[in-house]
């Protein structure tokens, strides 16, 4: 496969190279429009951008959207389309049945755990069936980028935005592994790419930046600059100063300050050395992966789907409005961060959880208050009522993980019992249940989860 590089080809395998290569070979033969949906976070969104390039370069005719979840409605809409081809980027594992029964040929590209199979009409790219593990080793995004480079070796400078929805995943924490890594690595290599690690705080003076912060989230400092202020005057910082403007004494001096405030939360060893996170920035563009990534990623979330794509796809005339909503994204999850670490959460079994009305930030929140906020050693489930169903987002712990949970298993059964549909990664799944069954759902999830946890 002349598209990638020999390093990756040994690292794929020949199984993976066939499966890539099937796919690349019936993009490339396809004479008519190209069917994309994609999902609506920053994995999705990137994954998306990286596809829409890829295809623009070819000069292949596309239509595409980036949509919450595969609802029954979309999967109806697709049928009545006709479309002749449909790639589904970072999801679908666990529909492929519902797209048997649309017209066309589907080719789903995602790095879920798998749940349905395969048909005459659809056809799966997934890590998961050559032993890759899809919630830490390769992303929506990266495998997209894989699909790019086997279209056109080309593709090539398209890399930062496949690791910024990697980030997006957060694939990046603990560093990155498996094909992540590797593609990473040849990145450097090839000159594409720099990394550097470095406090993810917002170039704001230090008085402003650090009570903002939402990971790390300082819960010492979250509601009350003038204490941050004071401990910065007491290790010598000016509150100020912007992180930009520190000597790098200033910042080991800050790095030290707020290392200590973490761990004085508690906060387990793994989260506190993720403070320093790995930036990854395209050296011609200069843009930096973890900044596109939360771009994109607010856009998704606050129905700005067209916007994040185009941004993804390298139009950066947006980018000072995506820029605007991301602020905004921003204030609404600090604020439901300070309303939990008020309100506390409740337990059920193996489980805690709470309810929001934020639809808009309620995994994000869940991921977050996981890290930052509370027990660790249970995951943690939001609760948002939609209508007349609940949509469920469920974050867990590399260390949980370590120890049996499953969320993607615990989300699918409890939410197959409750006449509803879930799945997702182990350590980040999802559901969305009947209205009436709520308490089903959590009680059957959080006897799973106390069984996988030997709670």
């Amino acid at each position: 496969m002349t598209g990638l590089p020999e390093p990756l080809q040994r690292a794929l395998g020949s199984d993976f190279l066939a499966v890539l290569d099937f796919f690349a070979k019936t993009v490339r033969d396809h004479r008519g429009e190209i069917r994309v949906i994609t999902h609506d976070d920053a994995d999705g969104i990137c994954a998306g951008g990286v596809m829409g390039k890829a295809l623009r370069r070819m000069d292949k005719s596309f239509h595409m959207t980036s949509v919450k979840g595969l609802s029954n409605s979309l999967i109806q809409e697709l049928d009545r389309e006709g479309n002749e081809l449909v790639i589904v980027l970072d999801m679908g594992s666990g529909h492929m049945d519902l797209f048997e029964k649309c017209a066309g040929t589907f080719l789903v590209v995602d790095h879920h755990t798998i749940s349905t199979k395969p048909g005459k009409t659809v056809y799966l790219l997934n890590p998961h069936d050559f032993n890759r593990d899809g919630s830490r080793e390769v992303s929506g995004s990266t495998m997209a980028f894989l699909l790019g480079l086997a279209l056109d070796g080309d593709n090539w400078n398209l890399l930062s935005t496949a690791i910024a929805g990697s980030i997006g995943d957060k694939q990046d924490m603990g560093g990155f592994t498996g094909i992540n890594q590797l593609l990473v690595e040849l990145g450097e290599e090839s000159g594409a790419l720099e990394t550097f690690r470095d406090m993810d705080l917002q170039d704001t003076p230090l008085k402003k930046s650090i009570p903002d912060s939402l990971d790390p989230f300082y819960i010492h400092y979250c509601s009350n600059s003038e204490i941050a202020v004071k401990d910065l005057e007491s290790v010598g910082l000016d509150g100020d100063k912007k992180l930009s403007e520190l000597s790098s004494k200033e910042r080991e001096a800050l790095a030290t300050l707020l290392s200590t405030e973490l761990m004085s939360a508690r906060i387990r060893p793994e989260s506190i050395r993720m403070f320093r996170k790995i930036m990854v920035r395209d050296k011609k563009s200069l843009t930096e992966a973890r900044h596109l990534s939360k771009i994109v990623n607010a856009c998704g979330k606050m129905g700005k789907n067209g916007m994040g794509l185009a941004i993804a796809m390298g139009d950066l005339t947006f980018m000072e409005k995506g820029i605007k909503i991301r602020a905004e994204y921003r204030k609404g999850i600090r604020e439901e961060m300070r309303r939990l670490c008020c309100e506390g959460v409740e337990v059920q079994g193996g489980i805690q959880y709470f309810h929001t009305s934020d639809g808009l930030r309620s995994g994000a929140v869940c991921g977050l208050a996981m890290l930052y906020i509370v027990n660790q050693n249970m995951p943690l489930f939001s609760i948002f009522k939609d209508k007349e169903e609940y949509k469920i987002s469920a974050r867990g712990t590399g260390h949980l993980v370590k120890k049996g949970l499953d969320l993607a298993r615990a989300c699918r059964e409890s939410a197959k019992m409750s006449g509803g549909q879930g799945g997702g990664h182990v350590i980040a799944s999802g559901a969305t249940i009947p209205e009436n069954v709520l308490e089903d759902f959590l009680n059957n999830a959080g006897i799973m989860v106390k069984e996988q946890l030997n709670l």
